[in-house]
């Protein structure tokens, strides 16, 4: 970890009790910065979340000899393991795996 990730995560640790712009100060980063380590710190928590749910999309999709896209894992998700998900979720972590459904002739 480097001196700004630390900056940062101190910045985040004492954002709920001081002002944002008064922690920049002290400890001499730019406001800016702090705002995109936060985003990337979110987009982490997601990639972690759609992580959890690859073993039941990988499941599903070898079970059906790769047949199945998008909205038909939606559907199985929610019959065999009872998880409402978004399919833009599944799709974008398919497509990060490289799952692509079979298209018919």
């Amino acid at each position: 970890m480097n001196d700004k990730e630390a900056q940062f995560a101190f910045i985040h640790a004492h954002s709920t009790t001081y002002p944002v712009q008064k922690l920049v100060e002290l400890t001499e980063v730019s406001r800016s910065g702090y705002y995109k380590w936060l985003k990337r710190r979110a987009e982490k928590v997601q990639d972690t979340k759609d992580e959890g749910l690859l073993p039941y999309i990988i499941k599903i999709f070898q079970d059906h000899r790769g047949t199945y896209g998008r909205k038909r894992i939606k559907l199985a998700l929610k019959e065999e393991y009872d998880l409402v998900v978004n399919e833009k979720r599944i799709s974008r972590t398919m497509r990060r795996y490289g799952l692509y459904c079979r298209i018919r002739k």
